[in-house]
């Protein structure tokens, strides 16, 4: 196992103002694949108490699953339905379209469901960030209002840790983390994981860090001035 620099907080289904179906529970249904050129997938889960990142290396590859500080590689392993993965220690995780299982050796079954995100909206600002030599972050400043929302797009290498701390004058606003491929499946959700995130990223690739104002507070057109500090490590 290779351990991760903080626990990953992972998203658990409810998004905002730009997501027209904000405010939902969480999906049981598959999410669409978030896929980076070299087919690596990656997705959420919830499996019973522990949120959990599963990135898939293609058809044939290995799992990678993040969890509570840790991330557990397990081989592709034969199944008569869905997609197993197993060791010979007994972890144990198998998917098929919206149903998942995770066994942790000597531990019982966890049932996972899949946490899911609603569309993106199409009229989004997309920003590039940029990062100056040898500077140790950036700091994104902005402002949104109403329906608006902000994507910044952060380039960053499988291996390296990306640290986000938001803050904002309106606590309806939040931030969510889209993996690489993905334009509508979050890894993070602020809503419910609050304003800080960390991880380990498996995959290289290209992430998003979308900016939104809550339904509720966007319906009464309101403003949030915000900062995000991002860390590449």
């Amino acid at each position: 196992m290779r351990t991760l620099a903080l626990t990953i907080a992972v998203l658990a289904s409810c998004v905002g103002a730009c997501h027209r179906g904000s405010e939902r529970g969480a999906s049981t249904e598959a999410v669409a694949d978030a896929s980076t050129a070299d087919g690596v997938q990656t997705r959420a889960f919830q499996c019973n108490d522990l949120a959990v990142i599963a990135t898939f290396h293609g058809p044939d590859g290995n799992v990678d699953l993040a969890y509570s500080g840790t991330i557990l590689s397990l081989p592709r392993a034969v199944s008569a339905s869905g997609a197993r993965y197993a060791d010979a220690n007994g972890n144990e995780f198998w998917d098929a379209k919206g149903e998942a299982m995770f066994t942790l050796s000597g531990q019982t079954v966890r049932k996972c469901t899949v946490v899911q995100a609603a569309p993106s909206d199409p009229n989004a600002r997309v920003e590039d960030v940029e990062w100056q030599p040898g500077a140790p972050g950036v700091t994104l400043t902005g402002t949104i209002k109403g329906y608006q929302s902000v994507d910044y797009r952060v380039h960053a290498s499988a291996g390296q840790s990306l640290t986000v701390d938001f803050k904002t004058s309106n606590g309806l606003a939040y931030f969510n983390v889209l993996p690489p491929g993905s334009s509508d499946d979050a890894i993070f959700v602020g809503s419910t994981s609050g304003n800080s995130f960390t991880s380990s990223l498996a995959a290289g690739g290209v992430y998003t860090l979308r900016v939104y104002l809550m339904r509720s507070a966007a319906r009464r057109d309101e403003t949030a001035n915000y900062t995000l500090d991002l860390k590449i490590s």
